[in-house]
C-alpha cells in the first residue's frame, strides 16, 4: 500500500507540475492575445485625433489616441479589453466623440507601438500614467473611467486611487483567478492561483472606488459570464449611486451594440 500510494503522490506531482509550467509559461500569449504594430503605421481614423507617446517608470512608453470634440463635455478614458491593439480599438470612441466628448485609448505595454513585455504591476502603472496625462489636460470632475472586459480590472483600479466623475465596466470579470477557472475549468482553480502571474483582484479594488459605477454585462456572455458581473456588484450594490444593468440578449462583444445599452449610456453621459 505504501508503495501505491508513493506512486500516486509521484504521478500526481508530476502532473500538477506539469500543469503548472504549462499555464506559467504559455499564459501570456494565451491572456493578451496582443499584437505590435511598427512605429510607422499610421492610423487612418474619422475624428481629429493626436497619437502620443507616454514615458513609463521603466523608461519604456505606452501609445495612445487622444481624440478631440470641438466643445467637449469632458473626456472618456477608455480601458480596452484582450487582443489586437488601438488598430481595432479605436473605432470604440466614436459613440462618445458623437455625444461631445473627448476620448483617450492606450495600448497597455505589449500592445500596438507601446513598449514590449507583460506585467501585471506595469498593466496598473500603464493606466495611472494615462490618467495623470489627462489631469493634466481636465479637471478630475470631468474624467469619465470606462473599461471593456480586461481592461475593466485596470479601470477599477485607476478609479480605486482617484476620483473620477464615474466608472463605467462593460463584461467585467470578478478577477483574473475567476476568468481562468471559467476558461479552463478541468484545471483545479489551487493550481490556476499558483501559476497564474496576473490575478487583477477587480473583487479587491472596487470596494475603494467613491465615484458611482454602472456595470454592463449580458446575460448570454460566453467569455466572462453574467454571474461574475453579478458577483462584482454584490461587492458595492449596498452603495445606492451604483447599478447594475442586466443586458438579456447582449454576449461579450456585442455589449455596444445593444439598444439597452445605448439608452442607458445615453442617460448618463447625455
Amino acid at each position: 500500500m505504501k508503495k501505491i500510494f508513493l506512486l500516486l503522490t509521484i504521478v500526481f506531482l508530476f502532473v500538477t507540475s506539469g500543469l503548472i509550467y504549462n499555464i506559467y509559461s504559455t499564459q501570456d500569449q494565451l491572456i493578451f492575445k496582443a499584437f505590435p504594430l511598427k512605429n510607422d503605421f499610421v492610423f487612418d481614423l474619422d475624428y481629429p485625433h493626436d497619437e502620443v507617446f507616454l514615458p513609463t517608470l521603466e523608461n519604456t512608453h505606452i501609445n495612445g489616441l487622444w481624440f478631440h470634440h470641438p466643445r467637449p463635455k469632458g473626456v472618456v478614458l477608455f480601458f480596452h479589453g484582450r487582443g489586437k491593439n488601438l488598430h481595432f480599438w479605436s473605432s470604440r470612441a466614436y459613440p462618445f466623440i458623437k455625444k461631445g466628448y473627448d476620448v483617450f485609448i492606450i495600448d497597455y505595454r505589449g500592445f500596438g507601438k507601446s513598449s514590449k513585455g507583460f506585467k501585471e504591476s506595469w498593466l496598473l502603472e500603464d493606466g495611472e500614467t494615462a490618467y495623470h496625462f489627462l489631469l493634466s489636460h481636465y479637471p478630475e470632475d470631468q474624467i469619465v473611467v470606462y473599461g471593456n472586459s480586461m481592461g475593466t480590472s485596470i479601470a477599477t483600479w485607476v478609479a480605486a486611487t482617484h476620483n473620477p466623475q464615474m466608472l463605467i465596466l462593460e463584461a467585467p470579470f470578478y478577477s483574473m483567478v475567476d476568468a481562468a477557472s471559467f476558461i479552463k475549468p478541468y484545471i483545479p482553480e489551487f493550481i490556476i492561483r499558483w501559476a497564474l502571474k496576473y490575478h487583477l483582484r477587480t473583487d479587491q479594488w472596487i470596494e475603494h472606488v467613491k465615484a458611482p459605477i454602472y456595470i454592463f454585462h449580458g446575460i448570454d456572455d460566453k467569455t466572462v459570464p453574467y454571474e461574475q458581473g453579478q458577483k462584482l456588484y454584490g461587492k458595492i450594490k449596498d452603495n445606492k449611486q451604483n447599478e447594475m444593468i442586466t443586458l438579456p440578449k447582449a454576449g461579450h462583444g456585442n455589449v455596444h451594440q445593444d439598444p439597452l445599452y445605448i439608452e442607458k449610456l445615453d442617460e448618463l453621459l447625455p
